[in-house]
Order: C-alpha cells, then structure tokens, then sequence
C-alpha cells in the first residue's frame, strides 16, 4: 500500500517531496523565532520521513541547510586540538544504534578488526530504543570485544532525556580528541551533523551505506565512503556528491570459521546427498514489481533435480516460500532470520544472490565461503542487483531464461562447482581482507582532509521523478517500510521533550502533513484524505482531551510512550 494514498507512484513521491519540504521548512521556522531544540526535532523527523516515504530525492540542500543552522546554533566552541604527526591514531565510530542482525553494525566492527595499528572507539547516539519485542537494544558483543581489544571504548549517549543539541554539543567536545571520525549513522541522526558541521573539527568520514535512500549529511564529509562503484555514480547524479569528494571502500570482512560439512547439515536436517542452494536476504528482496517470485524460478531446477534443496536464510516459512516448500515436498526451507550463518555456509554447495534486490554482503560472505555466487539479471536500476569489483569476472550471471539452467549445471558438476567457489574465494579473499583492503583504507584515511570551505549542494528539490525513483517506492510499498508519522517514529525523536511539548509537536506534524492534499497524478483531481492524519495545527489548552485522543489513540499500547 502507498503510504499517502495513492496508488500512481509519481502521485506518491510528488506527494511525499510536499510533505518532507513542508516539514523541513518548518524546522527553519522554529530556528528563526529561536527555537532550536524543536528545529532539530523537525530536522530528524522530516529525514525519518523520507527515509521511510521516498520524496525523490536523495538528499536535500534544505534539510541541509537547517543542519548548518543548528551546528552554528549550538554555543559549544570546537575544542583546540593538536593533529597527531602523520597517520590517524584513534579513530571515533559513530552510529545511531548497534544491532546484532545484519550487515550495518557488522561492518564497523570488521572495519576495527581489520585495521589493528589504530584504536577505535565507538559512540551510539540512539541506542536506548526498544527491539520489536519491546527490550532494550543491546550492543552486540562482537562490536564491543573488537572495540576494547583496539584500546577503545563503546559510549552510548542518553537519547532519552537529552535533546539533539545537548547530545550534539557533548559529540563536538568529545570529538576534538580523536584523528578521524567515521560516520555510520541512520538516514535521520542530525546529532552528529549537529556536532561537526562546523570548521576546526577532526576530518569527518561519511559511510554511505543507505545508498538506495534520502540521508542527511551529505555536505558534512570531508570524504563520502561508498561501498561500491555504483553508489558513487549515483551520489554524484542525484546527491550533487563531486566525484573529487567521493571514495570507493569495499566492505571489510575476515576469512570465516566455518564447521564441517557434516556438523552443519546434521544440525540443520540436510541430507548428505543433497545439492544445497542457499540464498540469504530480507524477504522483501525476493519479490518482483511484475509479481513473480525468486522461488518461482527455482521451482524448474528442483524439479528436474529430485536431490536439490533450497535453503532460505531471511525469509519466514511463509507465502511463495511454504507454497513452494509443499510443491516440492518439503525441498524448499525458510529458516527465518538467523546469525550463524556460518553453518549455512558449511552445509551449501551453491550460493544465489537474492532478486531483483542483492544483498552484497551477503554473497561476498557466500563466497568467502567457497561457494560459486550465481546471479539473475534483470532489468532494474544499477543500484538493486549486487555488483562488486571482486565478484566481477567470477560471479556467475545470466538473464531470467538462462538463469534455470545455469544453476542445473552446478547442480550436475561438484568439480566445476568446488573451482568456480575456490576463484571467486581467492578474489574476494584479495580485495576485502588483508594488505589490499588495509592500504585502500589508508588512502581513504589521507583523503579526509578538512576542506577550506565547506561543501554544498546544487540540487533542483523540484526535478522530475526518475524511474529509480518509482524503484524506491516500489521497494517500500512491496515491504510495508513507508510509517507516515507513526506514534513510535514521532516518539522517537521527541522524548526528550515534556510530554505536554510532544504532544504539540506531533499534532503540528500531522497537521502540516494534512495541509499536502493527496493527488491523483491522472486526473489531477485531489483523493479522499487519508483518516490518520491528524487536522490540528496546533492545540489550544481546550482541545486537549480531543487532540489526546486523537493523536496518542494506538499509541497508548506503545511501550516508547509508556517510558
């Protein structure tokens, strides 16, 4: 379902730009009567926003404009420091919140393992949220064993009762201390931005690891990090990201420790015979917009070959999964997210990369692995399928009528299997592991250089939606992602605040919201407005029981708004 309504995707995005902007423009509002903690809340809200409902855009010179305003809001001074002679020493990480589950926090803490001369630390500028089954987020021990072997230390900010700026202001002295500071942060997080959009700070380093999404942030970099060749083309296009400020870090990993075949098909009630296919991604990267499935494509292969398996890591036993797992008489099998996967890897034969959206970590970890990494091509935006320069040359691709046929042979030749795995192993072994990755972050390293006037953005926020735009909506409408100014979003970036303050400022946004009328791209007639949205501008001390009522109603049984 489109989040505002509409079921035309353009009418949608042109929908999401008005109300992402409109909010944006009322941040600026609040920081020109003086109100600069409310500023920020709006800043973090509006980037929430469009991370969740893609506006088309991929960034925003408005959004960061306000983030300039606020980081020059803040009276905390820029410490005075001295740089250490020659190559940074200590390192300061920064993400909104550590999770145990998929590649982001992974990433941070091979990036520490793999650089050993350094020391690292790490500082968490939301982690006192709450998972979906209502605990605290704990920071993955992986992260903090990597970060104290370094010499470092993991800090996690009081995101509860502290605003952007109070947060945003600690982060700028804090900093001060350190040689280089990488940023891995959410598409909303103005704190660190908040912190170091200034001059006279540490070189900044932005990771770009949202690069299907609006991020802010974009002008705060000395340097964008991006994981792939891709990304980078696409910052330039669409984020006004010059190339001469843009570099290419492929994504840190070790050689895995893997148990034996046996123990890993033993524990997951594989046979020994059996021809193991394994796929791993989030399930809403397995459904195409035309309505096929990636297991509809295997289906053929498990037919013709009565000892194949198909093994899904990601995906519930569920839909196009259980349909398939019934059809094949139980020779199709959803494990629902899991971490070991290490086991999966030692039990497989075959690795497919999920479609029409890879997941790039998780085939380089496949072929880490020794397994032969096999790809459909399909007609989608170069940012979906996974590419990589290490996969290049090795990654066996082939369009959809092919893409059956392929996978028979492997299914057929163990040999041609174990060599096509070992290559595709050595390559990536070469690019994202030891002296190769190790220099090519050194350079990263001596590209992050403060720069003598600050960057900007020359972005048209009117230009036209491109057809990588409607991807995105696609992508969020096929995954339920869009949350137009949840309770639990709006909560989020307010709780801080006192509760009679939150409560104004989500009517406001709502309000805001409503004033965008849903349009109708064929008929440019306006639609039914959707019954979420809340009418009230603001809240007069009289409307209080209605607008409690009204705003909070599902809320109340939200564990954020009971802390």
């Amino acid at each position: 379902m489109v989040a505002s309504g509409e079921s035309d995707p353009v009418a949608a995005i042109t929908r999401q730009r008005a109300v992402f902007l409109r909010v944006v423009a009322h941040g600026s509002s609040e920081l020109d009567k003086g109100r600069a903690e409310t500023a920020a809340a709006y800043a973090q809200i509006a980037a929430d926003y469009a991370w969740h409902n893609h506006p088309g855009l991929f960034a925003s010179p408005s959004l960061e404009t306000l983030v300039r305003s606020l980081a020059h809001a803040v009276a905390t001074p820029v410490p005075a420091r001295r740089r250490t002679p020659g190559e940074p020493e200590h390192i300061l990480h920064v993400l909104t919140t550590a999770l145990r589950v998929g590649g982001h926090t992974r990433l941070v803490w091979q990036w520490i393992r793999n650089d050993p001369q350094r020391r690292h630390s790490v500082v968490l500028t939301g982690q006192s949220g709450l998972n979906r089954s209502g605990k605290p987020i704990e920071v993955p021990r992986q992260l903090t064993e990597a970060t104290q072997a370094s010499g470092g230390e993991v800090t996690a900010m009081n995101d509860r009762d502290d605003d952007v700026l109070t947060r945003a202001a600690a982060l700028r002295n804090l900093a001060a201390g350190f040689d280089a500071i990488v940023l891995h942060i959410h598409p909303y997080d103005a704190v660190p931005l908040v912190a170091l959009d200034v001059d006279g700070r540490p070189p900044v380093i932005f990771l770009n690891h949202a690069e299907h999404v609006l991020w802010a942030g974009a002008t705060v970099g000395d340097v964008v990090a991006h994981l792939r060749e891709e990304s980078a083309a696409v910052a330039e296009e669409f984020r006004g990201i010059e190339r001469s400020r843009s570099f290419v870090l492929p994504v840190p990993l070790s050689s895995p420790q893997l148990p034996s075949r046996d123990d890993a098909r033993r524990s997951l009630g594989l046979s020994d015979d059996a021809v193991v296919l394994l796929t791993v991604g989030t399930e809403y990267k397995y459904a195409t917009r035309d309505g096929r499935h990636f297991v509809d494509a295997l289906l053929p292969v498990l037919e013709r070959h009565g000892h194949a398996v198909l093994v899904g890591v990601g995906p519930r036993d569920e839909g196009p999964w259980e349909r398939a797992k019934i059809a094949t008489g139980g020779r199709v099998v959803a494990f629902g997210r899991r971490d070991d996967l290490e086991v999966f890897h030692a039990a497989a034969d075959v690795y497919l990369d999920s479609f029409p959206i890879g997941s790039l970590t998780a085939a380089l970890e496949a072929a880490l692995a020794g397994l032969p990494v096999v790809q459909c091509e399909l007609p989608t935006p170069t940012l979906l399928p996974t590419t990589d320069a290490a996969l290049a040359g090795h990654m066996i691709r082939a369009p959809l009528a092919e893409y059956g046929a392929r996978i028979s042979a492997l299914v057929e030749d163990a040999a041609s299997r174990e060599a096509i795995g070992a290559a595709t192993r050595e390559r990536v072994l070469d690019v994202h592991t030891g002296e190769t990755w190790a220099s090519t972050l050194e350079r990263l390293y001596d590209s992050a250089q403060p720069r003598s006037a600050r960057p900007t953005l020359e972005l048209d926020e009117a230009r036209p939606v491109a057809p990588i735009d409607e991807w995105v909506q696609w992508m969020n409408e096929t995954t339920n992602y869009s949350r137009y100014f949840s309770e639990a979003q709006l909560i989020a970036h307010t709780r801080f605040m006192p509760k009679d303050r939150r409560l104004v400022l989500a009517a406001r946004t709502r309000g805001l919201a409503k004033l965008v009328e849903p349009i109708d791209i064929r008929t440019r007639g306006h639609l039914e407005r959707p019954r979420r949205y809340v009418a009230a501008d603001a809240v007069e001390p009289a409307d209080w029981p209605v607008f409690v009522k009204a705003v909070l109603g599902a809320a109340r049984r939200a564990p954020e708004l009971r802390g």
